[in-house]
């Protein structure tokens, strides 16, 4: 695709995922709506507003809520989206594991799960919250990073990136470490979080209490989430979550990915001082390793 053509389908293929990050904050009516788009979206591609009504059994006002919950600006708009999305979005067979599987279908299926995840999310990130986070990320005195259970392995890669960056950096996978450390913080601090479900509740009570303290949040979590809707910055990552055996590998594809883009973007924002320190710090780390041997 050019980017031209990525350009005008950003936003468009990410409409199924982004109404099931938000399916369980809606209204009972609203997520009959949902359902029936989830389970046959090319039926409603051309419906009206009327026929999705009566389809779904709820009232007119109930899809224009509907559509609001999206974020969008009205129904017209809602099969707009959901008309590119099926017209452009690349599916991968990625079903369910099963025992029986011979070793050729268990590789098709992890690595079509990979890149299931890393397709949705190519288009659904906006560059002006990026360079945002960017510049909230490079202009912070201190950096923490949470993240809870499977999130930890991310957690742990950024803090080696953003430390071999040069940053003030610190990650906590452990929920009695992030709320010490968050009722520490300041105004010149930032907390960058990690979670697939945002609905961590112990995650979210620290990210309350690191707020207060007056330090900034940038989330890397799903659409509509308790944790989304207390950040100041939400990198959103909505994935296909029909799948619960490839569901923690294709979130922590996605989420290492967005964790390469910020770090990337910072040492060629901030170039050359942090690409010097970055130069620096691979130098160290080459005396570790033997050299490599001569032909």
């Amino acid at each position: 695709m050019t980017a031209a053509g990525a350009k005008e389908t950003k936003g468009f293929i990410i409409m199924l995922n982004q109404i099931r990050a938000v399916q369980p904050t809606l209204s009972k009516s609203e997520k009959k709506v949902a359902q029936i788009i989830l389970e046959q979206p090319q039926n409603y591609v051309n419906a009206t507003m009327s026929e999705l009504a009566v389809a779904a059994d709820v009232s007119e006002p109930t899809i224009v809520r509907f559509c609001r919950s999206l974020k969008l600006t009205g129904y017209r708009d809602f099969r707009l989206k959901l008309a590119q999305e099926l017209a452009s979005r690349v599916y991968y067979q990625h079903s369910q594991i099963e025992a029986c599987d011979s070793a050729e279908l268990l590789v098709d299926k992890v690595i079509n799960g990979a890149i299931s995840s890393l397709s949705n999310i190519r288009y659904q990130l906006a560059e002006n919250v990026i360079d945002y986070t960017i510049s909230l990320l490079s202009n912070s005195q201190r950096i923490e990073i949470y993240g809870v259970g499977g999130a930890g392995i991310v957690v742990n890669d950024a803090q080696l990136k953003f430390a071999r960056l040069g940053f003030n950096s610190q990650a906590y996978c452990d929920t009695y470490l992030q709320r010490v450390a968050a009722g520490m913080l300041d105004k010149n601090s930032c907390v960058l979080v990690i979670s697939n479900s945002g609905r961590s509740k112990e995650l979210i009570t620290n990210c309350k209490l690191a707020r207060s303290s007056g330090a900034k949040i940038i989330s890397i979590t799903a659409s509509g989430s308790p944790l989304a809707e207390l950040s100041h910055l939400h990198l959103a990552i909505d994935l296909d979550n029909d799948d619960d055996y490839l569901e923690p590998i294709k979130a922590r594809i996605a989420h290492m990915a967005m964790v390469d883009i910020l770090a990337i973007g910072l040492a060629i924002r901030c170039k050359p001082a942090y690409l010097e320190r970055l130069r620096q710090a691979n130098l160290i780390l080459d005396e570790k390793f033997e050299s490599r041997a001569r032909p």
